[in-house]
């Protein structure tokens, strides 16, 4: 399983963290419908694929660090992989980037709910193929 170091996140994507308010452990207002805290869900509008600019900036900087860590990736270690390698490595890039901005309610749903990390993974081979 591929390993994500330090170095796949890059200044940019640092300075997206620090412009974001960083949203604490201790905010536990749950989503009725997802039992999640409110902070980790996604903005779904009927009918349209995940969309970044609907998304909370949390959500924002992470699918911005998973992207660049992804380019980077495909760049200098991987330019071909195959699709089930390319699904791997967007899910692996997505929880490496919610944890390395310690966004640890992120992270945990990350692990625990499929479907999330799913919705965000697709996002993120949609971005890379469009480019």
């Amino acid at each position: 399983m591929p390993q994500w170091g330090d170095s796949d996140i890059d200044s940019q994507a640092i300075q997206v963290k620090t412009e974001v308010n960083h949203v604490s452990n201790d905010d536990m207002n749950t989503s009725l419908a997802t039992g999640w805290p409110i902070s980790t869900d996604l903005v779904l509008l009927p009918g349209k694929p995940l969309a970044i600019l609907t998304q909370l900036p949390v959500i924002k900087a992470i699918l911005h660090c998973t992207i660049n860590a992804i380019l980077k990736k495909l760049t200098f270690k991987h330019g071909f992989p195959s699709s089930d390698a390319h699904t791997m490595h967007s899910h692996d890039a997505v929880l490496k980037a919610a944890e390395d901005l310690r966004y640890r309610d992120i992270a945990n749903r990350i692990q625990n709910d499929i479907d999330y990390i799913n919705k965000l993974a697709a996002y993120v081979s949609v971005s890379i193929m469009s480019l």
